[in-house]
């Protein structure tokens, strides 16, 4: 059996061959070396490294390592083992994010806003049992009604005077002493009507009132846009398979990050904005995160700027972000914010990434006819959803974003 002594060691090997191209498969063997052992992620791990031993030659080493590894695990049932190597791959592929990498909190946004209002309902109540069960795995204790998002939500958007005070019948009767639901309490205050002769907590809701109804809408939409920001990867794991699998498939949001910056893109037909209220029916359009400021307040990063893609990589408006890499200029995303600034190291990352992606693009659309084919001397029109949007274009018929490129609607 592998000996836990040799452990220094072996790491210090693994560290010490080390290259960018198979730094995550060494780091991934390292993690097992650390664990408990187990002969399913070494197996992966074997596979792994074998398809990648002809590009790589110091891969031959961390092959040698793993193969010595696995056979040395003492697992006498050969069936038990595949079915454990199976299972680690099934777990891998679900955790595993989309191949450009996706923002989390984009894409579940997108997905628990979408709907109709009764839906919204289903969806905010549904995020609000999984952010208990959030909170009762990282501190193993039960998530008081006071401590939830949607309390603080319900207190920015009714006030936050003391409920002792809104009822001061129901203080002096010691309602309040123990923990009590802050939120219902309040909303009955704001949207109930007093019982005649009742006692001051004593109050109807008043569910049909149009008044109310709106207050709840927006409370579903800020509490859900709020708790997929906080705990996106959280929520991601409580979720089943299939539904991550339709997830993926019609909600993608390619994202990169570098430093403190983050792109995110807004395809086609995608939702983004405030509570998730704009529907892209244009282009391609990348958005700008600030990663750097406090995740209590912007728990996704802090929304900064939105261009479209093509404004960005290519020259038809000013310099690409590539040729302002190379030039070391860097990209001024808000002259009157200083620090939102990318420097040239920074944007070299982006530029590469979002340049794969609108490369990307292209070779779809030249794939697909922009328009149906029209018979001689028809003359064939444009989408009108493209006509709408607030574009123009030139002679050449080159895409050009509003005046100075950049879109701000938040």
């Amino acid at each position: 059996m592998f000996e836990h002594h040799d452990l220094d060691r072996q790491i210090a090997f693994l560290k010490g061959i080390e290259t960018e191209e198979n730094r995550e498969l060494v780091e991934e063997i390292i993690y097992d070396l650390a664990e408990p052992i187990q002969k399913a992620s070494i197996a992966e791990a074997f596979y792994q490294l074998s398809e990648l031993k002809e590009k790589e030659p110091e891969i031959e080493d961390v092959l040698e390592l793993a193969e010595r590894l696995y056979e040395e695990l003492d697992w006498p049932d050969p069936e038990r083992t595949w079915s454990l190597t199976q299972a680690f791959q099934e777990e891998k592929e679900r955790r595993k994010a989309l191949p450009d990498g996706t923002d989390r909190a984009m894409q579940l946004q997108s997905y628990f806003l979408g709907g109709s209002e009764t839906e919204l309902e289903v969806n905010f109540k549904r995020l609000c049992n999984m952010e208990a069960q959030v909170y009762q795995a990282q501190f193993g204790e039960d998530l008081q009604p006071g401590d939830r998002v949607q309390t603080e939500i319900c207190q920015q958007m009714l006030g936050k005077r003391p409920i002792y005070e809104l009822y001061p019948e129901a203080d002096a009767r010691g309602l309040f002493e123990g923990t009590y639901d802050d939120a219902a309490w309040r909303e009955r205050y704001y949207f109930g009507t007093a019982i005649a002769g009742g006692h001051d907590w004593e109050r109807t809701l008043r569910e049909s009132d149009p008044e109310y109804q709106r207050y709840r809408k927006q409370l579903c939409q800020r509490t859900i846009e709020t708790l997929c920001a906080a705990y996106g990867e959280e929520i991601w794991q409580y979720l089943p398979r299939e539904e991550q699998q339709t997830i993926q498939r019609r909600h993608p949001y390619p994202a990169f990050q570098a430093g403190k910056w983050k792109c995110v893109l807004i395809l086609p037909g995608q939702t983004y904005g405030r509570s998730h209220c704009l529907q892209n029916k244009g282009e391609t359009l990348a958005e700008f995160y600030d990663c750097s400021v406090s995740k209590e307040t912007f728990p996704a990063g802090q929304f900064v700027s939105r261009y479209y893609l093509q404004t960005l990589c290519t020259s038809d408006f000013g310099s690409s972000l590539k040729e302002m890499a190379e030039q070391g200029t860097g990209f001024c995303l808000d002259g009157e914010v200083p620090s939102w600034r990318i420097d040239s190291a920074e944007l070299a990352a982006i530029a590469d990434w979002l340049e794969q992606q609108y490369q990307k693009e292209q070779n779809v659309m030249e794939r697909e006819p922009a328009f149906a084919e029209a018979k001689p001397g028809e003359r064939t029109e444009p989408d009108p959803a493209r006509s709408a949007e607030t574009t123009e274009r030139t002679s050449s018929g080159t895409l050009l974003p509003e005046k100075s490129g950049v879109i701000r609607t938040r």
